[in-house]
């Protein structure tokens, strides 16, 4: 099912957008560059 986003799914959506970055960018970018990003603050955009 496709949807609109609702504020319910602000969290879930900036964890799928950490994670795929930590796991796609791994060896390409620095890992504290990685490591550096937070869910909170991506959730806050």
């Amino acid at each position: 099912m496709i949807r609109l986003a609702t504020q319910q799914d602000v969290l879930p959506i900036a964890q799928v957008h950490v994670q795929s970055w930590r796991e796609s960018y791994k060896n390409i970018i620095k890992q504290e560059i990685l490591d550096a990003l937070c869910v909170e603050q991506r959730a806050a955009l």
